[in-house]
């Protein structure tokens, strides 16, 4: 390659694709809380409409939405003590509180794995 076609010194190559690297992680970072939303958003229309057994799928739906949601809030909790490294596990800060509640919604409105259970067997059944 000859030196005018370099995008920097010779030896940095590796330094500016993990600089250019770092701006995409943040934009992806960004963006996928957006398409998140937005894919909650025409499921609960769609699950709102759309009917199946004499119900609507957003009736028959609810217990599987609320496993998704407790786990998903489980697993996203430590990651907020992550990012806030030791102090994450002060009061001071709300990962801390976080962590201890999003454990609720997993045993809260009955246990997810009883849940399961209910699921299956009417799927069995």
């Amino acid at each position: 390659m000859s030196k005018d076609a370099l995008l920097g010194r010779e030896g940095d190559g590796f330094r500016i694709a993990m600089t250019s690297l770092d701006g995409a992680r943040i934009s992806a970072g960004a963006i996928a809380p957006g398409m998140s939303e937005a894919a909650l958003n025409v499921s609960r229309s769609f699950a709102r409409e759309r009917s199946a057994f004499g119900a609507t799928i957003a009736e028959l739906r609810a217990v599987q939405f609320k496993i998704f949601a407790s786990s998903h809030a489980v697993k996203s909790a430590p990651e907020a003590i992550q990012i806030h490294g030791a102090r994450g596990y002060s009061n001071d800060y709300p990962a801390e509180q976080l962590l201890r509640d999003a454990k609720m919604p997993e045993i809260g409105e009955g246990a997810n794995e009883v849940l399961r259970m209910i699921i299956g067997r009417t799927i069995l059944a």
